[in-house]
């Protein structure tokens, strides 16, 4: 049944990708989305509400304006540590790992990192009372990898895919685009990560906007 459900969510996400690389990218306005933010911080509270509920009536725009607004609140932390979770997580303790994740997740509902521990855990326990927050959370992981993958198609810096930390490139590079392994990485101009990643097709680069961890990273120092 776990393995079931998991490769319907990845069959899932994958479908998503191949969907978008057909389409025309979804435009982020970084200013707009902090302006959004600022000044209509009640609209926004009301989005994420409905995103942490698990609305499924939330559209593609909707979610950008959440995952892509979330750096403007006090609550985001780009370079977030979770290390009681990974090693409880590591060690396969499920048990103890799953609390902690559900603490973790009122803090930052848009970690991806976060979001695909929480669905293992729930699927790993066996738990019919985690039901509803595996759907939950596996809603929420494929809205954030929709809205993701609607940015780009990550082949050069102008079609960058666009995150909002770190973590969130490997969720893309493992999950949707199914990547055998990461060769190398580097940084480009203190917006832009590359990495050079082994796919089933073949061996290709992949762009990431990372400019807005960045920006978070120099304001705190």
């Amino acid at each position: 049944m776990a393995r079931i459900l998991m490769g319907v969510i990845l069959f899932f996400i994958t479908n998503t990708f191949t969907a978008f690389a057909q389409n025309e990218f979804m435009q982020i306005d970084y200013a707009e989305m902090e302006r959004f933010v600022k000044d209509e911080r009640i609209e926004y509270d009301l989005l994420l509400t409905r995103f942490e509920q698990g609305d499924p009536t939330l559209s593609k725009e909707e979610v950008a304006q959440i995952y892509y607004g979330f750096p403007f609140t006090d609550e985001y932390n780009s370079f977030a540590l979770y290390m009681n979770i990974d090693k409880a997580y590591s060690k396969n303790d499920f048990a103890t790992a799953l609390p902690l994740i559900k603490q973790e997740l009122k803090r930052n509902p848009l970690s991806l990192s976060l979001l695909i521990k929480a669905m293992t855990c729930s699927i790993a326990l066996k738990d019919p009372d985690l039901q509803s927050f595996l759907e939950n959370t596996s809603l929420r992981y494929q809205q954030i990898i929709q809205a993701i993958l609607a940015t780009g198609n990550g082949a050069s810096t102008e079609t960058a895919y666009k995150v909002i930390c770190v973590s969130d490139e490997y969720e893309i590079i493992f999950k949707p685009l199914q990547a055998k392994s990461i060769q190398q990485q580097a940084t480009l101009e203190n917006k832009y990560d590359v990495f050079n990643v082994k796919l089933p097709t073949g061996k290709t680069k992949i762009f990431f906007d990372i400019s807005i961890s960045f920006r978070h990273l120099q304001q705190l120092q």
